[in-house]
């Protein structure tokens, strides 16, 4: 079983420069080196840590909002309201559904089920393995207020911001 990340795990290593790139670092050696790419996917680099530190200042992610999530499983210009903060991975879309919108979800996607005991969406594979996915709920602040959410495949499917 796999458990999707909670909101505030995202982004915990996230840089900007100065025209606004966002960049996430992967990964530090004990030599001062920086492996770095940019937030959501693209090609990974290298430099050293003092070069790092002058190009890029430690960064957060924008607050979430509401935002318009389409797909290619879905019907043709659906679109579903979701929240976002922004942020991708590999560059596609990382929604956090009400439990309404995810609800809404279920009539196209015949692998997605909600679990009221677990709170929860789950997602099983369509080739009968017992292998699932499980959104848990997510509670984001939004204007100050909390509102309970699920990252149904944030961060694992292909969503799109709709336009």
């Amino acid at each position: 079983m796999k458990t999707n990340e909670s909101a505030s795990d995202q982004a915990s290593d996230l840089f900007i420069d100065t025209g606004g790139n966002l960049v996430e670092v992967l990964w530090t050696s004990t030599d001062e080196i920086v492996e770095f790419a940019p937030q959501g996917g693209g090609a990974v680099r290298k430099c050293n840590r003092t070069d790092f530190e002058r190009c890029f200042k430690p960064a957060t992610p924008a607050a979430y909002a509401v935002a318009q999530i389409s797909a290619e499983w879905l019907p043709r210009g659906m679109r579903v309201p979701a929240y976002s903060n922004g942020m991708r991975w590999n560059g596609w879309a990382m929604p956090f559904f009400t439990r309404e919108a995810g609800l809404s979800l279920l009539q196209f996607m015949p692998g997605l089920s909600f679990d009221s005991n677990r709170d929860a969406f789950v997602s099983k594979d369509a080739d009968m393995s017992d292998e699932e996915e499980v959104f848990s709920a997510v509670t984001l602040v939004i204007e100050g207020l909390p509102i309970k959410t699920y990252g149904i495949g944030a961060g694992s499917w292909c969503w799109e911001f709709a336009e």
